[in-house]
């Protein structure tokens, strides 16, 4: 059964099947010996039709690859990886086609088989992918990495997001009788455990795991399909499920079609690139060193994709130079690895006729929401560009101001200087910032040698602002002058 602290890259659905099968396989087991088959030379999960490799991932996901998960109808990363590599290393397998009904699993393995998976599609072999009956949460996750994605016309797909359990079980136990005391070292140790309530501490914790997780898986869309993380999360994520055709618009999946309609297709492209390549006798060559045994694994795959390669750790050194020369053809050549089928009349000759798969459609709420983007957009655009034009115009205007008052600034530099026994000022191709400099020196020498009003000058805050008396007497006498005058 899951632990309560594994994240599930899954469906509720999915999560409670594998916690049903898981609780009858630990029935059905008890007491009764199991005892894990010899590895087989060919990976179950592995089908070889023609020269397409078909890997079947059914079933739950998890990172738990007893032989009692394979019993319990799921379907681990690591077989998924072993099947992978089987495939990638077959010399007779051109192509990988993955077939993919799962509700997803468990978050723990889902990146690492991703990105072997993309990893053998661009430097060893094609994988394309299929989507038959579910293909959700950790399923899409792996379908997403192959080259290209296709379901079928009633295929569930989507639920991109994470989800976490957690099971309390502390009145449970107070009901049979017993107690549980929990002790920690540590503020955030095992805080969302069974034998406690959930603290908001503890859901705050958890909830943050599930957003880191979520905020990877929507980058892995985002990088795997071509769109921007915003568009991913708002068109594709967020849990949203999709069933068939509606799963094209969005671009979740670039077609729906038929699982038999892809086989073809897959089949009839690994033979279109043989008949190229049979021309080239250097892809002869190729073909007969790949025709011998192969000792390559996963960890030789990555060194091919990263270009490095010890052959001594292959191989011994009596055929070091044998697996060299491998080794050196697939880094130099992948698609000669990936194209050739071994036997020349195996090759029909003409070519299959392929049912048409459906191509991406647009979307009426994709374009709806690019055109609002675009709308948005175009508004700030023209908003810039008013607010460009009204700064254009204050900066004129402020030109010319500026100007003016230079012109009067200079010339009353001029008028200081004559005075002060200097000459005519020219203020051309000085700055503003030097202009005044220079204004403040030429007025403080200026008042410093010729003071307001001369020497006798008295200071106007000195004058006494008492009123002036006069004498009522001496205003009758000239008031009595005055009519005297204008009798006469």
């Amino acid at each position: 059964m899951i632990s309560q602290y594994e994240l599930w890259a899954g469906t509720e659905q999915s999560l409670e099947a594998y916690n049903a099968a898981v609780t009858r396989a630990e029935l059905k087991a008890d007491g009764m010996q199991w005892q894990q088959p010899d590895q087989e030379d060919t990976p179950h999960l592995l089908d070889i039709q023609g020269d397409v490799g078909i890997i079947s991932i059914k079933g739950s996901l998890t990172n738990d690859d007893s032989f009692m998960s394979m019993l319990m109808g799921a379907t681990s990363y690591n077989d998924i990886r072993h099947a992978v590599v089987a495939a990638a290393t077959n010399p007779d397998v051109k192509a990988i086609l993955l077939d993919i009904d799962s509700g997803g699993g468990a978050v723990n393995g889902v990146m690492d088989t991703s990105k072997l998976i993309r990893m053998v599609h661009d430097n060893l072999k094609p994988v394309t992918a299929y989507g038959s009956g579910a293909l959700y949460s950790g399923a899409y996750w792996l379908g997403m990495s192959a080259g290209s994605l296709y379901a079928g016309e009633t295929t569930g797909v989507g639920s991109i997001g994470v989800i976490a359990a957690h099971m309390e079980k502390s009145k449970q136990l107070r009901d049979a009788g017993i107690g549980v005391t929990v002790l920690r070292a540590g503020k955030y140790k095992a805080l969302a455990g069974p034998f406690e309530k959930l603290s908001d501490e503890a859901k705050a914790g958890l909830q943050k795991s599930l957003d880191a997780v979520y905020g990877v898986f929507v980058e892995q869309v985002s990088a795997m399909r071509g769109y921007s993380t915003e568009y991913v999360d708002k068109m594709m994520a967020q849990g949203r499920e999709f069933i068939g055709e509606e799963a094209v618009g969005p671009g979740l999946v670039d077609g729906i079609t038929s699982f038999d309609a892809l086989l073809s297709k897959v089949q009839a492209q690994t033979v279109d690139k043989t008949q190229k390549l049979k021309q080239d006798s250097y892809h002869n060559q190729i073909k007969e060193a790949n025709m011998k045994k192969r000792v390559l694994t996963e960890s030789i795959i990555t060194a091919l994709a990263e270009g490095a390669v010890q052959v001594e750790e292959v191989q011994g050194q009596s055929n070091a130079g044998e697996v060299a020369a491998i080794v050196t053809a697939e880094v130099a050549e992948p698609e000669a690895i990936t194209t050739e089928v071994p036997v020349a009349s195996e090759v029909p000759a003409e070519e299959p006729k392929v049912e048409v798969v459906a191509e991406a459609k647009p979307d009426a709420g994709i374009v709806a929401y690019l055109q609002g983007q675009v709308a948005e957009k175009d508004k700030a655009l023209l908003a810039a560009n008013v607010e460009l034009s009204n700064i254009r115009k204050d900066h004129a205007d402020f030109t010319a101001v500026v100007g003016g008052l230079i012109e009067v600034v200079g010339n009353s530099m001029t008028n200081m200087s004559v005075a002060l026994d200097g000459g005519k000022i020219d203020v051309t191709g000085m700055t503003p910032i030097a202009i005044l400099a220079e204004h403040k020196r030429l007025s403080e020498q200026f008042k410093s040698k010729f003071k307001a009003g001369g020497v006798g000058a008295v200071d106007a805050a000195d004058v006494s602002a008492e009123p002036v008396k006069v004498d009522p007497l001496y205003m009758q006498r000239l008031a009595s002058v005055r009519s005297t005058v204008k009798a006469k």
